[in-house]
């Protein structure tokens, strides 16, 4: 696939043309082209111009959401593929969630795209998740990272509180945390003693795969 095609993707998506993304990429997908390159080259870039657009009102929320509809869409259809691509092998196992309180996924959708292609096994637990289903989830996935995304000030406790169910349950250890979102800031996450803070999706990716020693 060339650039053109891969550009025809991003403007489908953009353009939410479901049948015309669908088709290119199974095209694609008919002539060989690797599914991380459909993700990280076509679905991440898409995903990045839709945030940006939602971040200066230049779209209403239900186009933002259908779009993004759109890509988790693809996204569902690709990421088996993608397993069976690396025949099985990933580089760690990260689950990805919006703390309580928080009803916003783009940014976690951004970074899901990301760490797919990256070869993470992606656990994506939604939105408005309580500190107490991510610390049972934790216990039965037994992720290597736990990325949560917070995006108001007034759920900052609640990262914190999921932190501190983690060390009560004896999971802790085990797992490296990352925090996120607009609400979070460096001195929050010393505060609240997660391992790790990233500005970017692609720095957070660079720190998550030397987390896992990848």
């Amino acid at each position: 696939m060339n650039r053109d095609a891969l550009r025809e993707l991003r403007e489908a998506v953009l353009s939410g043309e479901q049948e015309l993304a669908l088709r290119i990429t199974g095209t694609a997908l008919t002539e060989g082209v690797p599914v991380a390159v459909l993700v990280e080259r076509g679905l991440y870039p898409a995903a990045c111009e839709i945030a940006r657009s939602y971040g200066h009102n230049e779209m209403c929320m239900a186009e933002i959401l259908a779009k993004f509809e759109l890509i988790q869409l693809l996204l569902n259809e690709l990421i088996p593929k993608l397993r069976d691509e690396r025949k099985g092998a990933v580089r760690g196992r990260l689950m990805i969630g919006s703390i309580q309180g928080n009803l916003i996924d783009f940014g976690k959708l951004i970074l899901k795209i990301l760490f797919t292609a990256s070869g993470f096994e992606v656990i994506d637990m939604g939105i408005d998740v309580s500190p107490e289903t991510f610390t049972e989830h934790v216990r039965l996935e037994r992720p290597d990272i736990l990325a949560l995304a917070v995006y108001t000030k007034e759920s900052l406790p609640l990262a914190i509180k999921t932190i501190e169910l983690l060390k009560q349950e004896d999971l802790r250890q085990d797992i490296k945390i990352m925090l996120g979102g607009w609400a979070v800031t460096p001195e929050f996450v010393v505060e609240s003693g997660a391992d790790i803070f990233a500005v970017t999706a692609e720095e957070a990716v660079e720190l998550c795969l030397a987390a896992v020693g990848s």
